[in-house]
């Protein structure tokens, strides 16, 4: 039996180890305490070498072809290798040859709110000061924060420089500065997670931005009704709450990729505007950056487009439009609308600005023959009517390589419903279902469910936010 956690009630301090007991992460068989091995190494003058994630013993990912990898520190690579800049940004994040863009795409979103980011990477850490070669970085998983920790050994490669020089390469992220390592080191951990890089091949940016924040995310895929100017509200309202965005291209176009846009490609959407031309019009504007760090759209509105000079010298400055290959460019909505098919939003959780909402979480799993769950939602709200968010995900699909399963839940009246019940599901096969519903005070069933079940288990997590007062329980099963 599942059993309810208010979120409220969580020490949001509170970091587990990963596989810790009450983790709700499976045991990896040993538990690996940061501050203790870093002692222990500086100690005896020794560099942490991970038993848990062992060089060419890890998969690495579908692309990489093997001959010619080799694992190497940073101290290795660079003269002066350097953790984190002075200011670390976006630009920092430039995806390599693993097929994670759904996870660079998150991380340049993240990298925007400096306290999401220093919680997902621990200050203190350096190649100079204390150095042992052991870092560590944390993720949400299904409620918690999980620290994963890692050494410095990284897949590098043999490049032969302009000038002659042979020197090694990362494989995957690099940042802007090649003397800058704190991307590398955490996509390795994140790899660590879920068990290797390999496992970080295709995903959704929703998925990582939930691992990075915590926050409740939804997606809206063209095919449905609202997939037209009205989306924009929605996005600009998103943006404005320092919510995070991704979108993707699933089903790209020739025409696309003759504008410079990608098929099968995870972007981020870095800020969301309303300005006015010269001549008062109107222009929904997207900043869109491809996680490459290089090919950009190159339709209305890229940097070299004639329409800038249709608004203000001042707008167009406080926008920052400069002519460089970054993998960052500005697009009108319309277009977007036109070309991109899938939009991602992670909304900010309890922890990073939605105070005034209450929360509950419980673990369950669907199988063969338990697929029926109930739960019984009370709203107690001093209004008659409440905001209720309810967001259902699948769990540890990565790590036990399960396909993705088409989920969702329906919302019935305790007692006999005199309408339909709501039903909610995610298109087609996705992680994560999200509804957003106004209810009267009174007691609810949630009732998620899951189609094309196998005989294998599958782990899932029902959160309930509302603005309201109310209480969320398991009821047995019939």
């Amino acid at each position: 039996m599942s059993h309810a956690h208010k979120c409220t009630g969580f020490d949001p301090k509170k970091i587990y180890m990963l596989g810790e007991k009450s983790s709700g992460l499976e045991s990896r068989g040993i538990l690996q305490n940061y501050e203790e091995l870093k002692k222990s190494h500086l100690q005896s003058g020794t560099l942490f070498e991970d038993p848990l994630f062992v060089p060419n013993e890890t998969e690495l990912g579908e692309e990489v072809k093997l001959d010619n990898v080799e694992w190497l520190r940073p101290k290795e690579i660079r003269k002066n290798p350097i953790f984190i800049g002075e200011k670390e940004d976006r630009f920092d994040v430039n995806q390599g040859e693993l097929g994670d863009c759904w996870f660079m795409a998150a991380l340049a979103d993240v990298t925007q709110n400096y306290k999401i980011l220093e919680r997902v990477v621990p200050s203190d850490q350096s190649f100079d000061k204390n150095y042992a070669g052991i870092f560590h970085f944390r993720f949400w998983q299904y409620g918690r924060w999980i620290d994963v920790v890692v050494d410095d050994r990284l897949p590098t490669r043999q490049r032969r420089e302009e000038n002659g020089e042979i020197t090694r390469e990362l494989v995957y992220v690099k940042s802007k500065d090649k003397n800058v390592f704190w991307t590398a080191l955490l996509e390795k951990a994140y790899a660590k997670l879920y068990g290797s890089y390999k496992n970080l091949d295709g995903g959704f940016v929703s998925e990582a931005l939930g691992d990075l924040t915590g926050g409740l995310t939804e997606i809206h895929k063209a095919d449905q009704e609202h997939w037209n100017e009205t989306l924009f509200e929605k996005m600009l309202e998103s943006y404005q709450k320092k919510s995070f965005m991704g979108c993707a291209i699933m089903n790209g176009t020739r025409l696309a990729l003759s504008l410079g846009l990608i098929p099968s490609h995870a972007y981020s959407i870095t800020e969301v505007i309303e300005i006015r031309s010269r001549r008062s019009n109107v222009i929904k504007l997207l900043r869109i950056r491809n996680p490459w760090g290089r090919v950009e759209w190159t339709g209305n509105w890229n940097d070299r487009s004639e329409l800038w000079s249709t608004i203000p010298d001042n707008i167009r400055t406080s926008l920052s439009v400069k002519i460089r290959e970054d993998g960052e460019f500005w697009m009108e909505f319309k277009d977007f609308i036109k070309y991109f098919d899938i939009l991602e939003i992670c909304h900010r959780n309890q922890d990073f600005g939605m105070t005034h909402w209450n929360c509950f979480m419980l673990d369950g799993s669907w199988s063969v023959n338990r697929n029926n769950t109930k739960y019984l939602l009370s709203l107690k709200g001093d209004d008659n009517i409440s905001s209720v968010k309810i967001g259902l995900m699948q769990k540890n699909r990565r790590l036990h390589h399960q396909d993705q399963l088409p989920i969702g839940f329906k919302i019935e009246t305790f007692f006999q419903a005199e309408r339909q019940p709501l039903r909610i599901q995610g298109p087609k096969e996705y992680l994560q279902v999200t509804g957003h519903v106004k209810l009267l005070n009174g007691n609810y069933l949630i009732l998620p469910f899951v189609k094309g079940m196998d005989k294998r288990e599958c782990e899932y997590l029902l959160r309930v936010y509302s603005t309201a007062n109310f209480e969320l329980k398991e009821l047995d099963s019939q």
